[in-house]
């Protein structure tokens, strides 16, 4: 906190597992951080914008 404004978020605990765990918490973290600052809060519930594309090919019959 700086002049008592939230300035700076550090994410203590999020999926990091594997590497899709990685990817997306590399792409969601940045926005979820923006996001408490804008609010100046940590309670954040939802953060539009996000989604998850996932293609598989289907096996053979």
């Amino acid at each position: 906190m700086t002049n008592g404004k939230l300035t700076k978020v550090t994410v203590l605990k999020y999926p990091n597992v594997n590497r899709r765990d990685k990817q997306i918490s590399s792409q969601a973290l940045p926005t979820y951080k923006s996001e408490a600052i804008t609010a100046q809060s940590a309670n954040i519930k939802l953060v539009s914008g996000a989604s998850v594309k996932h293609t598989r090919a289907s096996p053979d019959p």
